[in-house]
Formats: structure tokens, C-alpha cells, sequence
């Protein structure tokens, strides 16, 4: 019999992108990738484009993973990480986060009612 689990979980969309944020901080998780390949089936679970982990870090406010539908996990995701600081800010009332991924740390500000985030230079 498998065991039931609680986890509360957010949802946002960003461009028309929809994400579910689930924080790991909070609520621990042993492999993310496994629960975004059953919480993103859309008509069958949650849905969304992807699942938006949410862990500490030690080179910046938070780490975010972007865990796919597949069960891979993305580098980054520029919808997505706005959304994780519009999370963030709800609970912190910072307008400002650093936020690890795994391709390096992004600054994301509120301003004017935008969340922006710097992408860091184009690669040749």
C-alpha cells in the first residue's frame, strides 16, 4: 500500500505559461522529478508546464529547480522564475531575490508591477 502524502503546493502562470510551485523548504520532497511527471498531467492530476521546486542554497536567497512533465529537469525557465519570485515576494515582501538554477544565479526585482530578471549576457 503506498503511503498518502500532504503537500501544499502553489499555482501561477506567467505568459501564458502555468506552473506548479512546490516548496521544498517546507515540504521535502526525496525526488521532485518524480512528482513533476504525476502532478503536470493535465486532465489526470494538478497540470502545468512544469514544476517549480523551491530549495535553500548557499550562494543565494533560494534555488529553484525546473522539474518537466518527462521527469528531466531544465537549466532555467524565465516564466518560471518570475513566478518563484512573485512567490517569494508574497511571503517576504522583498521586491528583490537572487535565485540559483543550474545555469547560475539570477537577480529577479518588482518594479512598477513587472518582475523582471536578468538572463546574463548572449552566448556565441
Amino acid at each position: 500500500m503506498s503511503e498518502k502524502k500532504i503537500i501544499k503546493f502553489s499555482k501561477y502562470q506567467g505568459a501564458g505559461n502555468d506552473f506548479i510551485i512546490i516548496d521544498g523548504r517546507e515540504f521535502p520532497l526525496e525526488d521532485p522529478l518524480v512528482y513533476s511527471k504525476k502532478l503536470c498531467k493535465r486532465r489526470f492530476s494538478i497540470g502545468a508546464d512544469d514544476l517549480l521546486y523551491v530549495e535553500s542554497s548557499d550562494v543565494a536567497d533560494v534555488k529553484m529547480r525546473v522539474c518537466e512533465p518527462d521527469g528531466s529537469e531544465a537549466t532555467m525557465c524565465g516564466n518560471g522564475i518570475r513566478c518563484v519570485a512573485a512567490y517569494l515576494r508574497k511571503k517576504y515582501k522583498k521586491d528583490r531575490f537572487s535565485i540559483e538554477t543550474l545555469s547560475g544565479i539570477r537577480v529577479v526585482s518588482f518594479r512598477d508591477g513587472l518582475y523582471t530578471v536578468d538572463m546574463g549576457g548572449m552566448q556565441p
